[in-house]
């Protein structure tokens, strides 16, 4: 838990830098564009879909037509905005952790790891497809849970948490370590410290969730976030690589 305070700490010094916060706003921009054009697309067809769900239920049919496509509208107007906010911000994450990771890893490593070896571990084409896996299982388990938010009690906290905080260990554990890990010893980090990188990521879901239920500060978690959060996984990643490596040299040097 120390080393992930101590991450999160770093990484908000590292982020007031003149080149990180060029990072911030592009990310943001191209996800706000493209969801924008997705809702403008489908959102009275999904509206749609929720008023006729509750219209049609038997079991509330007393409560009258009327009622129920009211209460299918506000509902359906709820779940979106809340779904498309958590949308953008996954696909603001998703392109920082694809394009700005590398610049990142760079900035930190030359400033606080210069002497920590590179040993390329990592792709482009693995970065890419452990993007695209992470998204692909994500969205329907963010789809399936939405109805949950509402049916268990605090399921609107806990389920999102759960879910981002995966996303994000998921997401940007192999981009902060592709550069300076070998494969090998990518696999021990997982095997040996997975659960401290998932720790790391629920924490920054819970960084992202809580300004995010007061619906006023979602533009700033939207804005900030995903690079904070490609710092923090950084700073934590490349910390515990420098640890394995000084406990254990001889093997690594053995297997990389």
């Amino acid at each position: 838990m120390n080393q992930i305070l101590a991450a999160l700490a770093a990484a908000a010094r590292s982020f007031f830098s003149g080149r990180m916060m060029g990072l911030v706003l592009w990310p943001l921009l191209g996800a706000t564009a493209f969801w924008w054009v997705v809702a403008w697309l489908g959102w009275g067809h999904w509206q749609a879909m929720f008023q006729s769900f509750f219209t049609h239920l038997s079991t509330y049919g007393w409560i009258g037509t009327h009622t129920l496509s009211w209460l299918g509208g506000t509902l359906a107007a709820i779940m979106l905005t809340l779904g498309s906010a958590i949308l953008i911000l996954v696909t603001a994450l998703l392109i920082t952790s694809i394009l700005a990771m590398p610049a990142m890893v760079n900035e930190i490593a030359r400033r606080h790891y210069p002497a920590l070896e590179r040993k390329h571990g990592g792709t482009n084409r693995g970065s890419i497809l452990n993007a695209a896996w992470a998204v692909l299982i994500y969205l329907p388990l963010l789809l399936l849970s939405l109805p949950l938010w509402f049916l268990i009690p605090f399921g609107g906290a806990v389920f999102p948490l759960l879910l981002n905080g995966w996303l994000n260990a998921r997401l940007f554990r192999y981009d902060a370590l592709a550069e300076h890990a070998s494969r090998e010893e990518y696999r021990q980090l997982i095997r040996h410290d997975g659960r401290g990188l998932l720790l790391m990521g629920i924490a920054l879901a819970a960084i992202q969730l809580i300004p995010s239920v007061t619906v006023l500060l979602i533009p700033l978690v939207i804005l900030f976030m995903p690079v904070y959060t490609g710092l923090a996984f950084v700073h934590y990643a490349l910390a515990r690589l420098q640890t394995l490596r000084a406990t254990a040299p001889s093997a690594l040097s053995v297997r990389s």
